[in-house]
């Protein structure tokens, strides 16, 4: 696959409005298919279908019109899990009201349940993206990917579900770890809401300023372990391997990364783009705007870029 540029891949409709969402807390240890598990507050989340709300509310298409298919998170026809470090969550990152509102035919798994989405939600971690009721919430290129996926196939309906994990390296996402087994309850139980569907249709994974090191990694958690320099490509490939093994995903399914707002960790997430997998790629940070003096973090400019690329990457590898 080949490298899609941020900037060359937002769409026309970016001049429009783009909203960002993600997805509601993350799960423990409990058996998802109880339909509740409980969040990083120790809340206890239902995800049954009888308890899924629709927040509609400012909810348009921009200009008025009625979604072209059907409405609801059972008229989801794209389900995208969406998992990272902190530019995956979007954190400390601006709100601007003229572009990032809800649009039909976009959903968010939030703390209550399937909704439309709204960065007025709460999707992850307890509290993001928001975090104030009293002030405007974060962003997030998540719900950039959702809008724009939208905008360019009116018989897309999509809904994401997010599961962070802000400053962890990628042994974080280790196979039967603790943060691997509430991603997998999570996921499971926000296919359990869903009666249409019995599988994710992509991962996109955003992660990698903690393995930043071209020898090894910079994870603090490794600190006096010894690893080859091929480390992250070695984790990354045993990941994607232990998504598709899992009964939520499959290897036919696009798995797609992004690039960190700096290298040398770059290299071994766009090698996704040269590789003889056709459901593995990358997109490109080029030109990002970020926000902080350590030129780590995406301001909310870059996110919504970055969503626009990640969602054309997307329709690119899934339409024939």
């Amino acid at each position: 696959m080949r490298i899609l540029s941020a900037f060359s891949a937002l769409p026309s409709v970016f001049c429009m409005s783009i909203t960002f969402a993600l997805t509601a807390c993350s799960g423990s240890g409990d058996d998802a298919t109880s339909g509740k598990f409980d969040d990083s507050d120790g809340r206890s989340i239902s995800t049954t279908a009888s308890n899924t709300s629709i927040d509609t509310s400012g909810a348009s298409s921009g200009n008025g019109t009625p979604a072209a298919v059907g409405s609801g998170p059972e008229s989801i026809t794209d389900l995208v899990l969406i998992t990272g470090q902190s530019n995956a969550l979007g954190t400390e990152t601006s709100f601007d009201a003229a572009l990032d509102y809800p649009v039909d035919r976009f959903y968010a798994y939030t703390d209550s349940g399937w909704q439309l989405a709204s960065l007025r939600q709460v999707w992850d971690l307890g509290w993001h993206p928001r975090t104030d009721i009293g002030t405007d919430p974060h962003n997030n290129f998540g719900f950039h990917f959702g809008k724009n996926v939208v905008a360019r196939n009116e018989q897309r309906v999509v809904g994401i579900v997010l599961v962070t994990a802000p400053g962890e390296g990628i042994s974080h996402w280790d196979s039967q770890g603790y943060f691997y087994n509430k991603l997998r309850n999570k996921a499971l139980a926000a296919i359990a809401a869903l009666p249409q569907k019995t599988m994710f249709d992509a991962v996109l994974w955003h992660q990698g300023e903690t393995d930043w090191s071209a020898d090894g990694s910079l994870d603090p958690e490794l600190t006096g372990v010894g690893v080859a320099n091929d480390y992250y490509s070695q984790k990354l490939w045993q990941l994607i391997d232990n998504f598709r093994k899992d009964s939520w995903f499959a290897p036919n399914r696009p798995f797609i990364c992004g690039e960190t707002a700096r290298s040398p960790v770059n290299g071994r997430l766009d090698a996704l783009n040269r590789d003889s997998d056709p459901w593995t790629a990358c997109v490109s940070s080029d030109n990002l705007p970020t926000y902080d003096a350590a030129d780590v973090h995406f301001s909310a400019v870059g996110l919504r870029r970055l969503g626009a690329a990640y969602a054309e990457q997307y329709l690119n590898m899934i339409t024939p």
